[in-house]
């Protein structure tokens, strides 16, 4: 597997692989979570990598820098069959990596509360929840709220 900056012309493909891993929140939100023109607009301001197998997309994930010194990490998107394979782990780190090259001394993480299975898998690589937000992307089904996770990082070398 290789890890790779996205280029806009794999924006279909990004789109496709972040609402077939994201389909698991229906049971709170209706509709796909992304658009083409949503894909589009994220990488005016980051970049996506993508977690590549025999040169097809096999998950990805967006990184950005916010301020000086902080850094987001947000869309972490596994093809569902794929799941359990350390492809998530792999992007987070590679995500972490291109937030501590740009300067981040830390980075946040946006876990919506009712994706109780994603807190363990955060916490083991070393995020911690450090505030609460309104869930506002759109209507939902059940109540929930945003829970903002934090996680230092190293300095480059």
């Amino acid at each position: 597997m290789t890890i790779r900056p996205a280029a806009l012309e794999d924006a279909a493909a990004l789109t496709g692989l972040i609402n077939r891993a994201f389909v698991v929140e229906q049971f709170f939100v209706d509709g796909e979570r992304i658009a083409v023109e949503g894909v589009l607009e994220r990488f005016r301001s980051g970049v996506f990598l993508i977690d590549e197998e025999n040169g097809v997309p096999a998950g990805c994930v967006f990184a950005e820098r916010r301020s000086t010194s902080r850094g987001y990490i947000g869309l972490l998107a596994v093809e569902p069959p794929l799941k359990g394979r350390g492809i998530g782990t792999r992007l987070m780190t590679a995500a972490e990596e291109w937030c501590t090259s740009s300067g981040c001394a830390e980075v946040d993480i946006t876990v919506v509360s009712v994706r109780t299975e994603l807190f363990p898998f955060y916490e083991a690589l070393g995020y911690r929840s450090r505030a609460e937000e309104p869930f506002t992307d759109r209507p939902t089904k059940v109540p929930c709220h945003f829970v903002i996770m934090t996680k230092p990082l190293a300095p480059a070398s």
